[in-house]
């Protein structure tokens, strides 16, 4: 089971992982790192590109610069799935969308 609630989870972030989800699936104002601090290496987190900001209305280098940072703040350790923090918008421009799997792939081993 994968739980998201929508916008800033951290004031509930411990009670989420509480619950048992397999997964916390965090929205884009969810600073990973403090999410990844505050739950520890033992919870999948995944997320937080924010999916209008970035991959709709963002450019190519927005949607790199996003990846890293996304990747630098939860991968350690591993136990971390980068994706949007929400749904992406269908306006969203296809070379965004390809350019977070590219720079998934090549920023993400780890």
């Amino acid at each position: 089971m994968i739980l998201h609630i929508c916008r800033n989870s951290m004031p509930i972030l411990a009670e989420m992982a509480r619950t048992g989800a397999a997964v916390l699936e965090l929205d884009s104002p969810v600073d990973l790192a403090e999410a990844r601090r505050a739950v520890g290496e033992g919870i999948v987190l995944k997320g937080n590109i924010d999916a209008a900001a970035v991959i709709e209305k963002g450019k190519v280098a927005d949607v790199e610069q996003a990846v890293r940072a996304a990747i630098d703040a939860a991968a350690a350790g591993g136990r971390f799935i980068l994706s949007t923090g929400d749904s992406i918008p269908l306006a969203a421009p296809e070379e965004n969308i390809a350019a977070l799997v590219e720079y998934g792939r090549k920023y993400g081993r780890y």
